[in-house]
């Protein structure tokens, strides 16, 4: 199996790769231009230099792939238009880009933390539910 893994430096991202190279499955991992892989430097991944809002980029990214696991994200911006910029349209261009670029692809895995949805405040704790009507 070929796995993209978008967000792949990052904390999450480092372990699955690793995982996925112990299992004995080709890992390509997208990295941001100009980022260093950091954690995954000699572990033998195929670099992809991607930016998860440049679907140009993405096509290349997927192309190939079996399965593509989808952390990449932010959980902090200055505006909330940013915020979901990068978490949300980020995500349909990559699944627009998998349609283009990888016809054979058997799964799309989206992952990320609670805050991939925004913050809570400090005296309303979130719920999926709270959560779900602030997104719609």
């Amino acid at each position: 199996m070929k796995a993209l893994v978008t967000g792949a430096a990052g904390f999450l991202g480092a372990w699955l790769v690793r995982l996925l190279l112990e299992r004995g499955h080709s890992v390509r991992a997208m990295v941001r231009p100009g980022h260093p892989l950091g954690a995954l430097e000699g572990l033998g991944v195929e670099e992809a230099r991607a930016d998860v809002t440049d679907a140009g980029s993405l096509v290349r990214a997927v192309r190939g792939c079996d399965v593509v696991f989808h952390l990449a994200g932010v959980r902090r911006a200055a505006k909330r238009e940013e915020f979901m910029r990068v978490n949300a349209e980020a995500t349909r261009l990559l699944l627009d880009a998998c349609l283009e670029g990888a016809p054979g692809l058997s799964r799309f895995v989206l992952a990320g933390s609670i805050t991939a949805a925004g913050p809570s405040n400090s005296l309303t704790p979130a719920s999926a539910a709270s959560r779900s009507r602030r997104l719609l």
